[in-house]
């Protein structure tokens, strides 16, 4: 906050100073530190209208439409391949039963003509009759479950790749080194009560720093201090590097369920 103090050195606009700001460390008159407190009430009011625009943008629907379209092409492309395979693999069936009815009926036509003829004979016994019935009953079954068909998944396409939204807030080295999983911070702190475990919380994400605690440049009673606990301020206060934070992803273990936050 801008604030006048006497002083007796020159105004920097016009050289005829009488205050100085508090703020900036600048020397005014009275008049115009008059303008430059507008000035900052204007600021302030700027600052005020971004806020209020960023916090109604959070309520809107469409905060993720960007994202959302993206998951919806996807989807839709998935899909148009999805069709076009399942289309090609019924005409596949159906070029294949229609094969199969060609042959069975063919091989019908032909014991038609010989049940036919031996009726007409009466010339037929039990072994014939055995094996009329076995050929019907094969034929049957074959119609009922086909034997030589059956529908695979085909591994050597790979035209549709699956999708996963990532937060890239988690170094990708930790994500593929370790499977992170939603973690409550009851779960936190029962890993935390485990003899020489330690296990923090900063920024909402989990790690377990046993094997850094010796390590630590800040020492351990610092890490030991915060065990089963959000260190994020202690983390943050220090202001640790790029470097530190990048090698954080070899412990991370786990993401805390925001809405049990403590």
């Amino acid at each position: 906050m801008a604030s006048c103090t006497t002083q007796t050195s020159t105004c920097k606009e016009c050289r005829n100073g009488v205050a100085k700001c508090t703020g900036c460390g600048k020397q005014y008159c009275i008049s115009h530190f008059t303008a430059h407190r507008q000035e900052l009430v204007g600021r302030m009011g700027e600052i005020g209208q971004i806020h209020d625009e960023l916090l109604y943008n959070l309520e809107q629907e469409n905060l993720m439409s960007e994202l959302t379209s993206c998951i919806e092409d996807w989807k839709h492309e998935s899909n148009k391949q999805i069709e076009s395979t399942a289309k090609q693999a019924l005409q596949d069936l159906q070029t294949w039963f229609n094969q199969m009815k060609y042959h069975f009926k063919k091989d019908l036509k032909e014991l038609s003509e010989s049940l036919k003829s031996r009726q007409e004979s009466n010339n037929y016994a039990e072994k014939e009759l055995d094996e009329w019935m076995r050929k019907l009953l094969q034929m049957r079954q074959m119609i009922k479950k086909p034997p030589l068909i059956d529908i695979v998944e085909d591994k050597t396409c790979k035209s549709i790749h699956m999708i996963k939204v990532v937060d890239r807030s988690i170094p990708e080295t930790a994500t593929s080194a370790h499977h992170i999983k939603l973690m409550t911070m009851t779960e936190v702190q029962e890993l935390a009560k485990q003899p020489g475990r330690c296990v923090i919380v900063i920024n909402n994400k989990v790690y377990d720093v046993t094997k850094f605690v010796d390590e630590h440049p800040g020492g351990e009673e610092i890490l030991e201090e915060h065990n089963g606990r959000d260190a994020t301020c202690a983390f943050e206060d220090v202001g640790h590097s790029s470097d530190a934070r990048e090698q954080m992803g070899a412990y991370l273990i786990g993401q805390l369920h925001k809405r049990v936050l403590p």
